[in-house]
């Protein structure tokens, strides 16, 4: 398959009228059709799409946006190589990647990962799993807390290069423990990496119910997640939690249409309360609050963010982070109406006011984003 995209104006990142043609899916593969109760292979090799769990580390191979236009889209998904082997037995599946993305030019990390994952699904929405991967090659840089200039912990110029990762996630459905049309998810990851020190982790749970006897069926249900930040007084561990090549949505590990965009899932938290409803067979409703917050103040939110000098007795300073928690609530709205088996339209909108953490910082303005 073939991508094509075209941003027409300027988009979020102040890029104007770029974009691009490439490859996207290009794969082979081989895989057996054994019947039900016995094991089957598939194994496979090339450009394709490939993620583990709900997305919370693997997920979006490719970059989009700046050069290649279409950042609002996120269309671009598949890894520049994905070599997958993958063994299946009824609801056992045993899976083994070789991860090599598909980075914009721009900003290209060079990071290789290979991995497996165990996983048991015991009906459609139900199954457990646990991944373990290791980070083959990288130059993709770590930020530091406040540190006086110019000075820049060696290591920490390719921190990812050698991280190992431990990934567990379960969703199971109401039925299971009695209570029909409820449903729970709980997710884990722990980072590892012992040339810098590094001891990052990130925890995510929710629980939601579905109103079948109410009118329109509304689901409300609610998440938090935590991503930890740097401790700027351990300056002899690295807590940085490292979101890899996360994705899949707002209902997974996009949190807030403005939030994806103006954070990453590193050194913030998220409360976020979603309302599902439907209209008719062909007219469905999202609304979702997100609350975002910065677990570690004066530590790095995203590259760069809030980065600034300031002269202290010791020196002078480079000072990352916000002092005050408060990130950004957020508030998202969607309807999406089918016209016909073909063709779906969707419109959404996303207002977000910045919180105190944001607002205190010099130079910003105190607007709706």
């Amino acid at each position: 398959s073939l991508g094509l995209s075209q941003t027409f104006g300027t988009d979020s990142f102040d890029i104007t009228n770029q974009g691009d043609a490439s490859l996207e899916n290009a794969f082979g593969g081989v895989l057996t059709l054994n019947s039900e109760g016995q094991w089957n292979l598939d194994l496979s090799s090339g450009q394709q799409n490939y993620g583990v769990g709900t997305g919370m580390l693997i997920w979006q191979g490719a970059g989009n946006g700046f050069e290649r236009g279409g950042l609002g889209i996120l269309q671009r998904t598949a890894w520049t190589n994905a070599t997958l082997a993958k063994l299946t037995f009824d609801g056992l599946s045993l899976e083994g990647f070789y991860l090599n993305p598909n980075e914009l030019e721009s900003n290209n990390t060079r990071t290789e990962m290979a991995g497996g994952v165990i996983q048991y699904r015991w009906s459609p929405k139900s199954r457990i799993g646990l991944s373990a991967l290791k980070v083959l090659q990288s130059e993709q840089f770590y930020p530091l807390p406040s540190s006086t200039l110019p000075d820049f912990i060696p290591g920490f110029e390719n921190g990812r290069d050698g991280m190992e990762a431990l990934q567990g996630f379960a969703e199971i459905e109401g039925s299971n423990f009695g209570i029909p049309n409820a449903w729970v998810r709980g997710e884990f990851a722990v980072e590892r990496n012992d040339d810098i020190n590094m001891h990052a982790y990130a925890l995510y749970g929710e629980a939601g119910y579905r109103f079948t006897s109410l009118p329109f069926t509304p689901a409300i249900s609610y998440g938090f997640a935590t991503f930890s930040g740097d401790d700027p007084e351990t300056t002899d561990r690295y807590e940085r939690f490292d979101p890899l090549f996360y994705g899949n949505g707002l209902d997974n590990w996009f949190f807030g249409a403005n939030g994806s965009y103006t954070f990453l899932n590193s050194n913030t938290g998220h409360h976020r309360v979603a309302l599902q409803a439907v209209l008719t067979q062909q007219d469905f409703i999202k609304l979702q609050y997100v609350r975002t917050f910065a677990p570690e103040l004066f530590s790095p939110i995203q590259f760069g963010q809030a980065t600034r000098p300031v002269l202290t007795e010791g020196g002078l300073v480079l000072v990352n982070g916000v002092a005050d928690p408060h990130l950004a609530d957020e508030i998202y709205g969607e309807w999406v109406h089918v016209f016909s088996p073909n063709i779906v339209g969707a419109l959404w909108g996303s207002s977000a006011r910045p919180g105190a953490g944001i607002r205190e910082l010099p130079g910003i303005e105190p607007e709706t984003w």
